[in-house]
């Protein structure tokens, strides 16, 4: 009889945890990226939180830190560390590590888009540049860009490679330093979030850097003229990664559904925010900033500037195991025939 009362009860007690245990609930992390009223977090994370939530049926609940727990060069690190459960961040800050990636950094010869370059950079990965394993340690969720790269200065307008020599040049990546040395100016390389202080402060006299990177840190006011380079300079690549054992932790059915909205999804996502904030800030510049736009003959000159691109990705493809050649044909094929299909 006390056997059966205790079955009884033990029966009871789990039938009352059955609801909680079908609605537990894991809370993601997320080392905050851009400030909260940038629109990357209000038109890209916001929804793709919002999606994964819903997709999950509220089993997995992502929370965005209200400050960020570093410096962005460290965001990669803090997931990888378990610091921080999910996080994203720039390639091109984190020096040395991510140079197979950073495939994006090379020139195209006709004109792109963020939506095409993106879409076309997650596609390139999963078929050539997984193999290099950069994002070792952590669960790879996505990779995208922002805008093509431009020329911004202050007080001098930009239209020959001589009106680049002796100046200071904010520079986004070593990349871009490199290339502004082969114009003649000087860099000072700087992560996006300390834009508006070097330009303010006049620490730089331009920057190399996209519409909405310009706008979006800030820097605005400081810009008085734009050169436009057709086919644009080089685009930066972008992360989200996710701490490895919180990603194996969840359940399968929560790991197909988050892959699900990643990966290529994130990419259009991205791209596409990208795309329509660059159009209407250029809409927007016009009133107040001269635009120029570059002459073939600047433009091959910057192009020229760029060349040691090529060569240096192909010497890291092939390092990691990788025929470079075929990875940047299909790459650049692959962002010129998805903008061509616009």
């Amino acid at each position: 009889m006390r056997c059966d009362r205790f079955l009884a009860g033990a029966l009871l007690a789990a039938a009352t945890l059955l609801p909680a245990l079908a609605t537990a609930q894991t809370v993601l992390r997320f080392a905050q990226f851009t400030p909260r009223t940038h629109f990357y977090h209000q038109q890209v994370m916001e929804p793709w939180i919002a999606d994964i939530e819903k997709a999950t049926e509220g089993r997995v609940k992502i929370e965005v830190t209200t400050a960020p727990l570093g410096p962005m060069p460290r965001n990669f690190d803090l997931v990888k560390s378990g610091v921080a459960d999910m996080a994203a961040g720039n390639h091109g800050v984190i020096y040395g590590r991510f140079g197979v990636t950073q495939i994006t950094e090379v020139p195209f010869e006709d004109e792109t888009d963020p939506v095409a370059v993106s879409v076309a950079l997650w596609r390139t990965h999963e078929r050539f540049l997984a193999k290099a394993n950069e994002h070792d340690g952590t669960v790879l969720l996505a990779l995208h860009t922002s805008g093509s790269m431009g020329l911004f200065s202050r007080d001098k307008p930009i239209r020959t490679k001589a009106d680049m020599a002796g100046m200071k040049w904010l520079a986004p990546t070593n990349t871009g330093a490199q290339a502004v040395r082969n114009l003649g100016g000087v860099p000072v390389v700087k992560p996006v979030p300390e834009y508006y202080d070097t330009i303010s402060k006049g620490v730089v006299d331009a920057m190399l850097s996209t519409n909405t990177a310009v706008a979006g840190w800030k820097a605005e006011e400081f810009i008085k003229h734009q050169t436009r380079v057709p086919g644009g300079v080089l685009y930066a690549t972008f992360f989200v990664v996710m701490n490895k054992a919180k990603f194996d932790a969840l359940d399968k059915r929560d790991q197909d559904a988050i892959m699900r909205l990643s990966g290529e999804a994130y990419a259009r996502r991205a791209g596409q925010v990208f795309k329509e904030q660059d159009e209407k800030t250029m809409a927007a510049r016009r009133e107040r900033v001269q635009i120029i736009e570059a002459s073939p003959e600047f433009r091959k000159e910057i192009v020229k500037a760029f060349d040691f691109v090529d060569d240096e990705w192909m010497k890291k493809a092939a390092a990691a195991g990788i025929d470079g050649k075929a990875a940047l044909d299909y790459f650049r094929r692959e962002a010129l025939t998805l903008t061509q299909k616009k």
